[in-house]
């Protein structure tokens, strides 16, 4: 009798932990869930996606998160987060890229200033001289992080995908302490 008191008590404890929240007043289900997009925040920021997104989460790549259309596999929409050194400006941090990208088989099609989340930042777009990829950058740089949002498709289906990463973009809103995250 004892021992199966004692069994009782251990599957009921493991159940448990196992279906606890990572997080004390948080369900799991609101955390993991990408149209509130709470599961970047430890990166200091958060976006949303539609459930048209297939989301991958990047911790070894150097990319924060992988996105792509379930339907097709495209657009993709990369987000990558670099800690700066010392404060720089939008202008100072985009300008040192500018000058690359050509090196790398890229024209620049068009560049504007925006607000994305209350701070300005850049878009680039971009056109790959060797193929049919078309691509969009917005940059932004708070508080000594950089990040670069990096959204691409294919030429014949380009406008599309800058509408539904441009929706992405409208949801996105920076922590607190963007500069104490990950």
């Amino acid at each position: 009798m004892n021992i199966c008191l004692f069994a009782l008590l251990v599957v009921t404890f493991v159940t448990g932990s196992v279906m606890a929240s990572p997080h004390p007043g948080l369900s799991t289900e609101h955390l993991l869930n990408k149209q509130k997009g709470i599961f970047l925040l430890p990166h200091g920021f958060k976006m949303s996606f539609n459930s048209n997104w297939d989301l991958q989460m990047q911790p070894n790549s150097g990319s924060v998160l992988e996105a792509f259309q379930k339907k097709r596999s495209w657009p993709r929409l990369l987000i990558t987060k670099t800690k700066l050194k010392a404060d720089t400006s939008i202008e100072g941090y985009t300008k040192k890229w500018i000058q690359n990208y050509s090196n790398y088989g890229f024209e620049i099609t068009n560049q504007k200033i925006f607000n994305m989340g209350g701070t300005n930042a850049i878009a680039i777009d971009l056109r790959e001289l060797n193929s049919k990829i078309m691509a969009r950058q917005y940059i932004q740089v708070k508080d000594k992080i950089a990040l670069v949002i990096t959204c691409s498709d294919e030429k014949d289906f380009f406008n599309t995908a800058i509408t539904e990463c441009n929706q992405v973009i409208q949801s996105f809103e920076w922590s607190k302490n963007p500069e104490k995250a990950l």
